[in-house]
């Protein structure tokens, strides 16, 4: 059995790459950039670092290093040549959204690559417990030895989800758009899957229309039919007898939701009703992040230029292309939905009044001053002092779970079971899908006195051994993704 072997030639890779990354705190600065893509995704923060930290890895041609990290980790680490031949066959990998077609359980599956049409033969010990035949999956593989291997984190989509998720994928190839996973593909998945009704009108109404069999041209003609009635004041009930009257409905069919998806568009035709789209809510979000991280107002005296350049700083940002968008520009994509939704409006302008937002900026440098001194602090193994310091950014920013797990390692260090416990269950009381202060609670119910002992002495090595922040942030990263020692995680 090859995977154990793999296993742990990945858990060294991740330890090499962050120390890697930790002596280069712009990549970290990037890194947490690439994140405002899926901020507007209602899936823990966990998952959404696991995704980006995956594709900036593997994927991303990275601005700062002007080629990808690991291509130039590769290139610039102290590695032996053997290693760096290993390490480069991760290059190889396949990243995509996979059908499980077989699964020959806790040994292997086959998938069908859904953006490529290829089939593959996966080796794998875990996940095979964990899907079903039919189901899709988000998924890493790559060439090992002979065999294909996952790597990284796999994300199931529930069974029910793979209908819609599917034809979505077909119309996507269809119009012959790259067939990759970047942040965008992966929030029009999630989008899709989550909630299908935040797809634009037209497409969900173009969806179920080819669920029954209707053609691409016919769809086009139908949409276009209804633009005109409503721009004519017609009425909507001839255009629904006629397409009505094509269908060839499947067993699941639910004529209620074909007729809502009509009426949307219809209603999207006219003026007045249409609301913003998911992308154009999510990319304005990204543009604002870069926004606060270009402009400082604390480096100028005149509050009103601070503004002008903020609003310039966001134009430059919308007309800017970008990988992680396929090459396309935040502007193009916005209008491109706006147009799907029957939103004429072309003029995307944000008046940002930095007046407003400097306190709270302020507050959040101080805050996160605090936090990281914390943080050096217990791994300098001095947890007294990170107590007061992480009580003190707690008070500022009272729902930051990370801080609060912290806190309680800082606890389990001094042998406070207690305090240390109440720490990790604030945190799950923050973020109920934190998997670390699950696992920490659960290791410290039964815990001995010995047992804190322990734990407090394997963390005091572990933090010698790991020292700075950043590095352990990047283990925060890869806790879900391979199977860890069994102590309380640090975040």
């Amino acid at each position: 059995m090859i995977e154990p072997e793999y296993r742990e030639e990945m858990r060294l890779f991740y330890r090499r790459l962050a120390d890697f990354m930790s002596e280069r705190p712009e990549l970290f600065e990037e890194l947490n950039y690439e994140m405002a893509f899926l901020k507007e995704l209602n899936m823990p923060d966990g998952d959404k670092r696991n995704i980006v930290l995956d594709w900036y890895i593997f994927d991303h041609k990275s601005k700062t290093l002007s080629k990808n990290l690991l291509e130039y980790f590769i290139e610039n680490s102290d590695l032996d040549e053997d290693t760096k031949i290993l390490y480069s066959g991760l290059k190889n990998t396949i990243y995509s959204i996979f059908e499980v077609k077989a699964i020959r359980m806790g040994k292997e599956m086959k998938a069908y690559d859904m953006l490529s049409g290829k089939e593959f033969s996966i080796k794998d010990t875990s996940i095979t417990k964990h899907v079903i035949k039919g189901q899709l999956v988000i998924m890493r593989t790559l060439p090992y030895k002979g065999d294909f291997i996952l790597t990284g984190r796999a994300f199931p989509f529930p069974l029910q989800s793979s209908r819609i998720l599917k034809l979505s994928l077909l119309s996507a190839k269809n119009e012959k758009k790259p067939q990759r996973l970047t942040p965008l593909a992966i929030c029009k998945i999630f989008y899709t899957q989550e909630k299908p009704e935040k797809l634009p009108p037209p497409e969900r109404f173009r969806l179920i229309c080819k669920e029954c069999s209707l053609d691409d041209s016919y769809i086009d003609e139908i949409i276009q039919r209804t633009k005109e009635q409503v721009e004519n004041k017609g009425h909507f009930n001839d255009i629904q007898r006629e397409f009505m009257s094509r269908l060839r409905p499947h067993a699941n069919f639910d004529i209620k939701e074909l007729i809502k998806a009509h009426m949307d568009v219809w209603n999207g035709f006219i003026k007045g009703h249409v609301e913003k789209g998911p992308f154009e809510i999510a990319l304005i979000s990204a543009g604002m992040t870069y926004v606060q991280q270009v402009v400082n107002p604390m480096r100028h005296k005149d509050m009103g230029k601070a503004s002008i350049k903020a609003e310039k700083a966001f134009e430059d940002w919308l007309d800017t292309k970008f990988d992680e968008l396929d090459g396309s520009t935040p502007k193009e994509l916005i209008l491109k939905e706006r147009e799907e939704l029957g939103n004429t409006v072309k003029i995307i302008k944000f008046s940002i009044a930095i007046s407003n937002l400097a306190p709270g900026e302020e507050t959040r440098k101080k805050a996160e001053e605090v936090v990281n001194k914390a943080m050096q602090l217990l791994g300098e193994n001095k947890p007294k002092e990170a107590i007061k310091l992480y009580k003190k950014h707690l008070a500022i920013v009272p729902k930051n779970h990370v801080a609060w797990l912290n806190l309680g390692v800082a606890h389990v260090l001094l042998l406070d079971k207690k305090n240390a416990e109440s720490c990790f269950r604030k945190a799950l009381e923050i973020e109920p899908n934190y998997k670390v202060a699950k696992n920490n609670i659960r290791i410290l119910e039964n815990a001995t006195e010995n047992d804190i002992k322990r734990m407090a002495e394997e963390y005091r090595v572990q933090m010698v051994n790991q020292g700075k922040r950043k590095t352990l942030n990047i283990k925060d990263m890869h806790d879900d993704m391979y199977e860890q020692i069994d102590r309380p995680a640090i975040s």
